[in-house]
Parts: C-alpha cells; structure tokens; sequence
C-alpha cells in the first residue's frame, strides 16, 4: 500500500466537545507564546493536531460512505424497483416513473451529504 501525506482529521470539529477543546487549547498556546501570524498558524496547526489527531498517511482502499442514511437506502431501493419495472415493460408511464424516482433519489443523497 502507498503511503500519502499525513493529514489532521479535522473533521472531527464537527463535534461540539472536540471544538470547545480545540478553541482552549489554541487559546493556551496564544497566551504563552505572543508572537505573529506564523506563531498564530504554528499554534492552531499544533492545537488541530493534538486534539483531533492525524491519519496515519496509508490511503484506504474503499472510501467511507459517511453520509449514507436509511432514507438514502429506501430511497435507491424504490428507484431500482422502478428501472426493473420499467425494463420488464417498456412502458413510457413507467419510465417517467423510473426518472422521477431517479432525481428523487438524487435529491436524498445531497440532502444526506449535506447534512452530515
């Protein structure tokens, strides 16, 4: 496996205790060391690291469906029900039915990526 560069899991700052441990720290690391803006993104690079961690720098070989939810899931399943529908008949009511449920389906994954 190819190793990449390591990279801080920022990420994790989504969560609000993970936040308010970043901001004390940073805000620790401001008040020892008075300096300018490279002391300023030295210190938040350093908080970022020690409090949400780095990746190891190994790439993954299957990417992680974050955002995949039940409705996503239901969703996909009624849109492939449809396309098998409509491949078993050929129909013109049911093909309109498959690409509604298709840009349904598409809908359901922004708002899941969205909101995760």
């Amino acid at each position: 496996m190819q190793r990449g560069k390591k990279k801080r899991k920022e990420w994790k700052l989504k969560d609000e205790d993970t936040r308010r441990q970043f901001k004390v720290k940073v805000q620790q690391k401001n008040n020892r060391n008075r300096g300018g803006w490279k002391q300023l993104s030295e210190n938040v690079l350093e908080a970022a690291k020690e409090v949400c961690g780095e990746t190891t720098g190994y790439r993954r070989r299957r990417r992680e469906t974050w955002w995949w939810n039940e409705a996503v899931q239901r969703s996909l399943q009624e849109k492939k029900r449809a396309y098998k529908r409509w491949q078993r008949t050929q129909n013109e009511e049911d093909k309109r039915e498959y690409k509604e449920k298709t840009r349904q389906a598409q809908r359901e994954v922004a708002r899941a990526k969205r909101l995760a």
